[in-house]
């Protein structure tokens, strides 16, 4: 939801954060809580320009892979892959 308004984020590496995020933020370990405030401090350590550009990017990968669209048709290509597996 942050990158898709363009917020630059720092996130811990679950599910599918990494696929999502797609290099565009910063990715630290789970259950790290040094590596998440290593992360936070080098997002406040960027200029303002960074921040706008990594959110900027951010953005533009959402819009690009993630529209409301595209999920569902790869939500429907699953439910149909399960289904023509179940029928077999």
């Amino acid at each position: 939801e942050a990158m898709a308004l363009g917020l630059p984020c720092v996130s811990t590496d679950v599910g599918d954060v990494n696929l999502l995020m797609g290099g565009f933020g910063v990715l630290v370990n789970k259950e790290s809580p040094e590596e998440l405030a290593n992360g936070l401090r080098k997002l406040l350590n960027c200029t303002k320009e960074q921040r706008m550009t990594m959110g900027e990017k951010a953005k533009q990968r959402i819009d690009a892979e993630f529209t409301i669209d595209k999920t569902c048709k790869m939500n429907e290509e699953v439910y149909l892959n399960l289904l023509n597996g179940a029928s077999k």
